[in-house]
C-alpha cells in the first residue's frame, strides 16, 4: 500500500463532525490521507436533503453539492483529504467504500446518549461495521485531538490482545499503556457451600494471584521482544482479583485515567468487547488482525 488511508464517517450531526475534528488529527499526525464518508439513506435523502418525493431518483450533482457543503462546514481543511457522499445502507456502503479506498483504519462515532431508537440503530450500525470491516476500527466518544495518554488493555494472553496492544503502541506511540489481567475466582458463597474454609478461600485467591502475575510477566517479555513498538512505551502492569464484567473494566479503565480502550475486534458480536463497546464512554480501539 502507498500512503495509509484512513476512513471518517459522518452523519452530519454536530456530535458526528466532532468525530471528524478527530480524524483530521489523527490524519496530521501519521501523515495519512483522511476519506470523510457521508452515507444519505434513501428515504432520510428523500425527506430531508433532496427531493421530496421519496421515488424520485438521485443523481450525482446532488450528492456532490452534499459533499460540498459537509467540506466547507469542517471548518478546518487539510490537503490530503477527500469528502464523498454515497446512497445506500450506512455499514453496508460504508465497508464497500473502505474497501474501494484501501483504507487501513475506520473512524467512527456511535450513537451514545441519543436515547430510545436511534441508539439501537446507530449501535447496530457500528457494531456490523467492527464486525465485518476487515480493517481495525476506532469508535470516538470523546471530542478533542487524538493524542492518546494514556491507553488501557484489558489482557486474557491471547495472541489476538497481543497483536492489538502492539497495533495500538503503533499508532498511538507515546502513551503510557497499562496492562491489566482480572482474575476472576469463585465467589466466597461459592467456596463455602464446597467447604472451603475462610483460610482456605484466602490462600485459594493467593494461588490464583501468583499464577497470573508469573503469566503477566511472561506475556510482557515475548509482547516486548516481538513487537518493537512496544518495547518503547512506558508500561505498567496489573493483576487485579476482580468480575470480569464490562462495566468492570470500563470502570477500571476509568478509574486509571485511561482515554482509549484497546480491544480485538471478535467476529462473534455477542462477545464481551462488543458489550464493551455499547458502554463505554471512553474511546475504543477495536483492533483487526
Amino acid at each position: 500500500m502507498d500512503r495509509s488511508r484512513i476512513l471518517a464517517t459522518t452523519d452530519l450531526t454536530a456530535k458526528s463532525l466532532k468525530v471528524i475534528d478527530k480524524a483530521i488529527s489523527y490524519a496530521l499526525a501519521s501523515d495519512s490521507w483522511l476519506e470523510v464518508l457521508h452515507v444519505a439513506e434513501p428515504k432520510m435523502f428523500a425527506f430531508g436533503l433532496g427531493d421530496k418525493n421519496p421515488d424520485a431518483p438521485v443523481d450525482n450533482e446532488q450528492l456532490r453539492a452534499i459533499s460540498d457543503r459537509i467540506k466547507a462546514g469542517l471548518g478546518r481543511k487539510i490537503d490530503k483529504m477527500n469528502v464523498e457522499t454515497r446512497l445506500g445502507d450506512v455499514a453496508e456502503t460504508t465497508l464497500a467504500y473502505a474497501k474501494e479506498k484501501r483504507a487501513e483504519l475506520i473512524i467512527i462515532g456511535q450513537g451514545a446518549g441519543l436515547g430510545g431508537l436511534a441508539t439501537f440503530f446507530l449501535g447496530t450500525t457500528t457494531k456490523q461495521i467492527v464486525t465485518d470491516s476487515p480493517v481495525s476500527t476506532l469508535i470516538v466518544k470523546t471530542v478533542g485531538d487524538s493524542k492518546y495518554k494514556t491507553i488501557y488493555a484489558p489482557v486474557d494472553f491471547t495472541d489476538e490482545t497481543k497483536r492489538a496492544i502492539a497495533q495500538a503502541c503503533g499508532r498511538f506511540g507515546g502513551a503510557r499503556l497499562i496492562l491489566e489481567h482480572l482474575v476472576e475466582t469463585p465467589s466466597e458463597l461459592q467456596s463455602l457451600y464446597y467447604g472451603f474454609n475462610e483460610t482456605q478461600i484466602e490462600a485459594g485467591k493467593t494461588a490464583f494471584k501468583l499464577t497470573a502475575e508469573k503469566q503477566m510477566q511472561t506475556f510482557l517479555e515475548t509482547l516486548k521482544a516481538e513487537f518493537p513498538s512496544v518495547a518503547k512505551a512506558g508500561i505498567e502492569t496489573r493483576v487485579s482479583l476482580s468480575e470480569i464484567h464490562p462495566e468492570n473494566i470500563i470502570k477500571k479503565a476509568s478509574d486509571l485515567g485511561a482515554d482509549l480502550i484497546v480491544l480485538p475486534a471478535k467476529a462473534e458480536r455477542g462477545s464481551r468487547a462488543y458489550d464493551i463497546l455499547e458502554f463505554s464512554s471512553i474511546d475504543l480501539l477495536m483492533a483487526k488482525q
